[in-house]
């Protein structure tokens, strides 16, 4: 696992409060999205330039907002370790995808910051 630098830890904290002023009723799809533009705006990103680095500021959030809920928490860390694993396979780095959780209904994560591009 690599550190968190200090730019992704203040981005974290900013891209989580845009997170709490949410409704209580906001559909899943939606905090999702809402974590990825967060981490994608300036005022939330300016110490994160890499893409790398924004979407750990939107997965970061999206674990501190349902640190709570162990069954999501769980959701988010499987979908980021099926990423890390299909990030490795492209680099070429041996994978064992036997090992490789199965995602019944994944979040989309990786999807939901590519669309917040541009925004």
């Amino acid at each position: 696992m690599a550190a968190i630098s200090a730019g992704v830890r203040i981005g974290i904290t900013l891209a989580l409060e845009v997170l709490r002023v949410l409704p209580e009723d906001t559909p899943l799809d939606e905090i999702v999205t809402a974590a990825m533009k967060a981490a994608r705006r300036q005022d939330v990103c300016f110490m994160a330039p890499t893409d790398d680095e924004k979407f750990r500021i939107g997965c970061g959030a999206l674990l501190l907002h349902f640190k709570d809920d162990r069954a999501m928490v769980e959701r988010i860390e499987q979908e980021l370790e099926v990423l890390r694993m299909l990030g490795a396979a492209q680099q070429g780095i041996p994978v064992d995808f036997t090992a490789m959780h199965r995602l019944d209904e994944p979040l989309g994560l990786l999807g939901a910051f590519r669309a917040a591009s541009g925004t």
